[in-house]
């Protein structure tokens, strides 16, 4: 079987047999020899910024010599980029054969009665790259949750991450900060050291109690020590701790946060390798997150952002006030099952054009219903397109110099926009 063949198995098996179960995905595992279990493992949760503290963490490691694992979900523009290591994704060579070793194993989980679903899959041929690339460390994101994800099946990580908590995927994860923060709190291993984000009240009594249980504490973030910051539209630089106007290459405050909470896990790790200063400054700046207030081009202005949830829209909105335009031109959609109320209400009256499209996705909000919904938010013009790219190819043709263009909603939007997005700018 060629890589395609195992991506097209794999989206046959998106849904459950059933409800969703870490015990599918620990099985598949155990098929395998549980690879999971020979790999030093930084697990890495939260509602946002989890995937940037995972390219911050990695980023330092592989500058300081240490072969680096890097797993992320959801990826971008091509599956291989969910499993990379020191910066270069697996070979579609590779992820077919080992795929098909994968798929052997989970036929044996079916007729046991199990059924690893496709990120349980993923997963699994993750975990065995970079066992039999005997890699130093892997960085691991979590794809939601924590608790339940099939992420969460290794004993004893070298240590458990968790960035910012706030509502996202409520029809799974509940409705309260407090109940996502359960099931956040799920990676938290016994005896192993935690590293949070700042988090609300509700939140860090539920992170802390978990840790109790699991006789360990939760070193969360403390803003205080965060110094010196200095915002630009290319990242920020800080101060932090002894480190000292340290740069950062992904862009607005909340990345400074994020960079933060990296850098209290890599002193961490300081105790297990080599790291020095020098490798961790270079690694910080090299650092990138598609699609994360990205810029892809300057004339004309253009920024990807995936922000999906009311939290991640926030942090957008304030990063939009630090930047210099004449005109916003917003392009955007969004899953049905997102806050689009809240979030609509918050950003739509900040553009003064707005063009919206649809996603290709069953979860998608039609068209038509988000264009009322964002009519009702504006008096500034309101065009619909419903082929993204062909919505994307508009926003450059309305705007003119000097004025910003800012496409967001949804990292779904972003992986069918970008790379066409991309060269459409470059051919202009």
């Amino acid at each position: 079987m060629n890589k395609i063949d195992i991506v097209n198995w794999m989206e046959d098996r998106r849904e459950p047999n059933g409800d969703y179960s870490i015990k599918n995905s620990k099985k598949l595992l155990e098929y395998l020899g549980s690879p999971q279990e020979f790999i030093n493992i930084v697990h890495v949760a939260g509602t946002n910024g989890k995937g940037s503290i995972c390219n911050y963490i990695a980023s330092a490691c592989k500058n300081s010599g240490i072969k680096t694992g890097l797993f992320i979900s959801p990826y971008i523009e091509d599956i291989n980029e969910s499993a990379s290591i020191n910066g270069i994704k697996i070979s579609d060579e590779e992820f077919a054969v080992l795929g098909s070793r994968v798929k052997e194993a989970c036929e044996k989980a079916d007729l046991d009665g199990y059924y690893p679903t496709y990120f349980d899959i993923l997963t699994a041929i993750s975990y065995l790259y970079f066992f039999e690339n005997r890699v130093d460390i892997a960085i691991v994101e979590v794809g939601m949750g924590g608790r339940l994800d099939s992420t969460n099946v290794m004993e004893s990580p070298l240590c458990s991450v968790i960035g910012s908590i706030s509502l996202d995927h409520t029809n799974f994860l509940g409705d309260t900060v407090a109940k996502i923060a359960y099931e956040k709190a799920g990676i938290i291993k016994v005896a192993r050291p935690v590293f949070s984000y700042i988090q609300a009240d509700e939140a860090v009594e539920v992170l802390e109690n978990e840790a109790r249980e699991k006789h360990t504490f939760v070193d969360f973030l403390d803003s205080k020590n965060i110094k010196d910051i200095v915002l630009h539209e290319g990242g920020s630089s800080f101060s932090y701790k002894n480190y000292k106007n340290i740069e950062i290459s992904l862009a607005g405050v909340h990345q400074v946060y994020n960079a933060a909470l990296a850098l209290d896990v890599i002193d961490f790790l300081k105790i297990h390798y080599k790291i020095d200063d020098k490798s961790i400054f270079c690694g910080m700046k090299k650092a990138q997150n598609h699609a994360r207030c990205e810029t892809i081009s300057t004339s004309p202005h253009v920024i990807l952002d995936g922000s999906h949830n009311l939290e991640g829209i926030m942090a957008l909105k304030n990063y939009i006030k630090t930047l210099s335009y004449n005109r916003l031109i917003l392009g955007f959609s969004i899953l049905e099952d997102k806050d689009y109320k809240h979030i609509t209400s918050e950003l739509i009256p900040m553009a003064d054009e707005i063009i919206i499209t649809e996603i290709k996705n069953e979860r998608k909000l039609d068209i038509d219903e988000l264009y009322d919904i964002v009519k009702s938010n504006t008096k500034s013009s309101v065009i619909k397109i419903k082929d993204n790219m062909e919505a994307f190819e508009k926003s450059i043709e309305e705007s003119h110099e000097g004025d910003l263009i800012i496409w967001c909603g949804s990292l779904y939007l972003m992986k069918e926009i970008r790379e066409g997005a991309i060269e459409y700018l470059k051919n202009m």
